[in-house]
């Protein structure tokens, strides 16, 4: 509601296994987070390595990357940024960072994949 409330679509998904759904053939992932999106967050009440594959780039992260706090539950999760509006406020700020470097990054990577598929010239013989 709160990104709805700013012009921003977005949709939720619920990876509650990360190396179950990486283990999925690759149609199947790009059904569920299709490539198209390139800004995506991550909520995870647990560190954020390992979700860079499915972050990509321009991702972000609510995340744990230390331990030891202890709280009620409510508490804890404000105290952290576990909450809607911290949420949000991660959300538009990644894609504030996509909209101003995304298409330059886009453009240079375009041309590295380019120049990769290109055949090499081979090297005269010796």
């Amino acid at each position: 509601d709160l990104l709805e409330a700013q012009g921003i679509r977005a949709r939720v998904v619920s990876i509650p296994c990360r190396e179950r759904f990486l283990a999925q053939d690759s149609a199947w992932q790009d059904a569920v987070i299709p490539p198209d999106i390139p800004v995506r967050v991550v909520v995870e009440a647990g560190r954020m390595q390992g979700w860079e594959p499915l972050t990509g780039p321009f991702g972000a992260g609510t995340t744990v990357e230390d331990f030891g706090h202890s709280a009620p539950a409510k508490v804890i999760a404000e105290k952290l940024g576990f909450t809607a509006e911290n949420v949000a406020r991660v959300s538009t700020t990644a894609l504030a960072h996509f909209r101003s470097q995304g298409k330059a990054w886009i453009e240079r990577t375009s041309a590295a994949l380019q120049r990769a598929e290109q055949p090499r010239s081979q090297a005269p013989p010796q």
